[in-house]
């Protein structure tokens, strides 16, 4: 019998090499402008902010055969309303 959790990813989400993630969230500017979706596959980001969004984002996806990183960089050069990172 094959067992597909095995290969079900887990995601993780960074801002500046920082933890995005509810207990960080909480309290800071980003919690009212990013929520996840998909089971953390995507980030949402809204209401985009020129000093507060502009950043380095990373996401780490990770089984039991290892991890890898993905990342980018968000340049906000005017105020937009909503921005997805995949």
């Amino acid at each position: 019998m094959l067992r597909l959790w095995w290969f079900q990813l887990q995601y993780k989400w960074f801002k500046n090499a920082v933890s995005l993630n509810a207990s960080t969230l909480e309290g800071s500017a980003d919690q009212s402008s990013i929520t996840f979706y998909e089971d953390g596959r995507v980030m949402e980001i809204r209401n985009v902010s020129l000093l507060s969004d502009s950043a380095m984002y990373q996401c780490a996806a990770s089984n039991q055969y290892g991890v890898i990183y993905s990342s980018a960089e968000l340049r906000v050069k005017g105020e937009q309303n909503l921005v997805y990172i995949c």
